[in-house]
């Protein structure tokens, strides 16, 4: 079963970047603030990407707009921090931290 993630973006143009980079099905932009986006896209894993393509596609995203690191929020309410240079594993049991469902930062 499919489940929509939000993405933390950063600014509009680094929003603009992550939906053309990562995702290109079923996914939108939303504007958080004045100056703040979210990208949020429907992931189930069954269309050929898999958790670790998805995690190495925001890996270069990162890299390329000089991001340093950005927050993947799950339907369940865990949160998982992605940093560019960093080897851990976008497996959330391992690596994710539970926020209690809040969408907040």
């Amino acid at each position: 079963m499919a489940e929509w993630l939000r993405i933390d973006a950063g600014g509009r143009w680094d929003a603009i970047a992550l939906l053309h980079d990562v995702w290109d099905k079923h996914a939108f932009l939303v504007q958080d603030g004045s100056s703040h986006w979210e990208l949020h896209l429907q992931y189930d894993g069954a269309e050929g990407v898999s958790p670790g393509e998805l995690e190495l596609r925001l890996r270069r995203w990162l890299a390329s707009r000089s991001v340093p690191a950005t927050s993947v929020l799950f339907a369940d309410g865990t949160r998982l921090v992605v940093r560019g240079s960093s080897a851990g594993s976008f497996a959330r049991p391992m690596a994710a931290v539970t926020d209690g469902g809040e969408a907040g930062r």
